[in-house]
């Protein structure tokens, strides 16, 4: 049967606070030794283990981390999950992973239930959720950090992609090798990422001095087929490119398949370039280049925006936290002939 901490107290003849002290690595220089010693008996005598789930709802929240992302079969976010779940691990907590399927109704949902859960705080990555709707929610803004995809007027820590900077580098690495049509399949309409990396291709075409062609601005969800819709639409209207720019390695692919299908080479007729450096994208034929978000500090970012706002002693200070990301040259892009 398991005993209680109050229970190991009175086993030992000391306080509760003394048992805890102990159990926290607190009692050198606050305790005489004898009393230490048999504290230390009584504990491995019983096997006491602490709970940090009473613990934690004696404070008022749980040692949980709770994430809502928009699909756990999307690539970017099973490699987020694994980050993050790695980083809780480390830091003793459970981590709830939830998944919205790109459903508002969803993503309100699982906030109340995490809410309700007492977390500790809930790292957000929403496809649909605008600002009014975390008001409605009523979340604690202290314990929310909004990541990968912004939310307009969010007032807390927002850890994301300088998707800005990540369209112009692509857009820079593909005109630097002499691509000046370059066709572009944005994902869906709506999100702030999308927009910011159109408007850092637009910079980039800027800098080069090369007009920026509006036709070949292709929208479609983040699937392999739509992406192969993309293309076929663009050949079908003998629109003229040389390269083309998928805001996703999966759209990148999808776009692969597609040029493969009518007979163009990648990268000696096409070059494709892609997004969010995806195991897949090393693995596939040709390589993708892709650009790389910083995942791994993003991830330990937010984590740690977290863990602050569970501490008494820390005044929130929130920030919209914008990491750069990296160009990784692999296979799929050549020099215009």
């Amino acid at each position: 049967m398991t005993v209680t901490l109050k229970e190991i107290a009175k086993m030992a003849g000391v306080s509760t606070a003394s048992v805890s002290r102990v159990i926290n690595n607190k009692a050198v220089g606050n305790m005489r030794k004898e009393t230490y010693d048999k504290i230390q008996a009584v504990i491995k005598k019983n096997m006491y283990t602490p709970n940090p789930l009473a613990s934690g709802l004696r404070q008022g929240y749980t040692r949980a981390v709770g994430v809502v992302f928009p699909s756990n079969m999307n690539p970017v976010y099973a490699k987020l999950g694994s980050l993050l779940e790695n980083e809780a691990f480390i830091n003793g907590y459970l981590l709830l992973l939830c998944n919205s399927n790109y459903d508002k109704k969803r993503e309100k949902n699982y906030l109340n239930l995490l809410k309700q859960q007492r977390v500790t705080g809930v790292i957000l990555s929403s496809s649909k959720l605008e600002k009014g709707d975390l008001d409605e929610i009523g979340f604690d803004r202290n314990r929310l950090v909004v990541m990968d995809e912004e939310i307009k007027g969010f007032e807390g820590e927002s850890v994301l992609v300088d998707d800005f900077v990540g369209g112009e580098r692509a857009a820079g690495y593909l005109l630097g090798l002499g691509h000046e049509k370059i066709l572009l399949i944005t994902g869906e309409k709506g999100f702030y990422s999308a927009e910011n990396r159109i408007n850092g291709v637009k910079s980039g075409f800027n800098t080069w001095g090369v007009a920026f062609d509006e036709s070949l601005v292709f929208s479609a969800d983040n699937t392999i087929e739509a992406a192969k819709q993309c293309i076929s639409e663009a050949i079908g209207r003998k629109l003229e490119f040389s390269a083309v720019f998928a805001f996703n390695d999966i759209t990148a692919m999808g776009a692969i398949s597609a040029l493969k299908h009518y007979g163009l080479r990648v990268p000696e007729d096409v070059s494709v370039i892609g997004y969010d450096n995806i195991d897949l994208g090393e693995l596939y034929s040709p390589q993708i280049t892709t650009i790389a978000p910083s995942s791994e500090e993003m991830v330990h970012h937010a984590f740690a925006c977290l863990m602050d706002a569970g501490s008494p002693d820390t005044a929130p200070q929130f920030e919209k936290r914008l990491f750069e990301p990296k160009l990784i040259i692999r296979e799929s892009c050549a020099r215009k002939k």
